[in-house]
C-alpha cells in the first residue's frame, strides 16, 4: 500500500480517483510525446496543473450525522 496518487511500477500502472487519472494521463503523454502535447491536452481539459504521483491522495471527510 502507498499513499501516492498513482504508481507506475514494473509494467503496472494504478491510480485512484477521478482527477488522479488526469495526472497519470498527463505524465504518460509527457513521457511518450513531450511537454507541448501534454500542455495542449491539459488546456483541452481546462486543467490548471498536473500533480506529481508522490502527492498524497486526499481522503474522504465524513460529516457526523
Amino acid at each position: 500500500m502507498t499513499g501516492a496518487r498513482y504508481v507506475v511500477d514494473r509494467g503496472r500502472i494504478t491510480c485512484g480517483g477521478a482527477t488522479t487519472v488526469l495526472d497519470l494521463m498527463l505524465r504518460l503523454i509527457r513521457e511518450e510525446a513531450g511537454d507541448v502535447l501534454a500542455l495542449d491536452v491539459m488546456r483541452l481539459f481546462i486543467y490548471d496543473s498536473e500533480r506529481a504521483a508522490e502527492g498524497a491522495q486526499q481522503g474522504l471527510v465524513h460529516a457526523p450525522f
